[in-house]
């Protein structure tokens, strides 16, 4: 799943998939077709947060920690849950969002490039488990 050899394009996988959703989301905003903004934020504040809650059970509740290890260093989500977490407190800090206001559209892109790419990472870190379990034989 996750190696040496095809991390790379991994990473400018979620990179270039968490930027067009946000230039999506944003522009979407932006032109005023969605009025409450307040749902993605949750979301987002959500996902983040059991986002770290997994990271943690990961690290400090399981016996075969090398592979948990494994897939944690070779991912991303530690800095997309962080980012997700406070990019989503720091819009819900700011009470009424306007609309049609650019910032407002650039920090509704920047919550949904982190809620993009922390479902991208959390899913691949969980794959990773999975085949990295199955192909050392763990848990037989």
């Amino acid at each position: 799943m996750l190696n040496k050899e095809n991390n790379v394009f991994y990473y400018i996988f979620v990179l270039i998939t968490g930027i067009f959703a946000a230039i999506g989301i944003a522009a979407v905003f932006f032109g005023g077709l969605i009025a409450a903004i307040a749902v993605l934020l949750y979301i987002t504040l959500v996902v983040g947060i059991l986002s770290l809650i997994l990271i943690v059970f990961l690290v400090f509740a399981n016996r075969r920690k090398e592979i948990e290890y494994f897939c944690i260093n070779k991912s991303v989500l530690i800095p997309t849950t962080v980012g997700a977490i406070i990019s989503s407190i720091f819009a819900l800090a700011l009470t009424a969002l306007p609309v049609a206001f650019a910032p407002t559209a650039i920090l509704v892109g920047v919550v949904a490039f982190f809620l993009v790419t922390t479902i991208i990472n959390g899913i691949s870190l969980v794959l990773c488990l999975l085949y990295n379990k199955k192909e050392h034989h763990c848990c037989e």
